[in-house]
């Protein structure tokens, strides 16, 4: 199974497969982002490398297309939320 429970819902970064990111994937994500409510947006969404990511911390990161952003965006994906 690709994507590997390492406790507490965690999710390897290191599958053996490679996700599709596509601009419809990066704009589910900005549409989603764009209708939560402004105090839900300072909630965790990522836990990557150990650290936790709010919705907008990887508002910023995808939006500005960092690496960063590509991660939280496979996390999101393989979560299923994308």
């Amino acid at each position: 199974m690709p994507i590997m429970n390492r406790g507490a819902g965690s999710i390897s970064l290191h599958d053996s497969y490679a996700l599709v990111f596509t601009p419809m994937t990066k704009d589910k994500f900005l549409r989603i982002y764009a209708n939560l409510p402004a105090p839900e947006r300072g909630q965790v969404i990522a836990i990557i490398e150990g650290k936790t990511y709010s919705w907008d911390v990887a508002f910023q990161e995808i939006s500005n297309d960092t690496e960063l952003g590509r991660k939280i965006l496979k996390y999101l994906q393989q979560l299923g939320i994308l």
